[in-house]
C-alpha cells in the first residue's frame, strides 16, 4: 500500500470484533496495520488469520476503486477539464 497514506476500516467489522477478547482484537488491529504499512504480517495465530482475510479483502477492493477513480481523473484532466463558461459582461438598462 506504498504511497497512500490512508486507508478505510468498514463499521461492520465490528460484528467480528465482538466476537474476540481484547488481545485477540488487539492482535488483530496490529496485524491489519502492519499489512497496510507493507511490513508483510504473519501469524501462526488461526483467529487473526481467520478474521483478518475478509478485512484484507475489503482492503484491497477499496484500493482498487481509488486507483481506478483516480486514473479516471487523470485522464479527465488531460482532457483539460471542465469548459469555461464565457458569461456576458455587458449590462442593459
Amino acid at each position: 500500500m506504498k504511497n497512500n497514506e490512508t486507508f478505510v476500516l468498514h463499521r461492520d467489522l465490528i460484528h467480528t470484533v465482538e466476537h474476540l477478547t481484547d488481545e485477540q482484537a488487539g492482535d488483530l488491529l496490529k496485524h491489519i496495520l502492519r499489512y497496510v504499512n507493507d511490513l508483510n504480517p504473519q501469524t501462526d495465530n488461526f483467529i487473526t488469520k481467520l478474521a483478518f482475510q475478509p478485512v484484507r479483502q475489503q482492503i484491497e477492493n477499496d484500493l482498487a476503486k481509488r486507483k481506478a477513480t483516480s486514473e479516471k481523473n487523470r485522464a479527465n484532466g488531460k482532457k483539460g477539464g471542465r469548459p469555461k463558461v464565457t458569461r456576458n459582461t455587458t449590462k442593459t438598462i
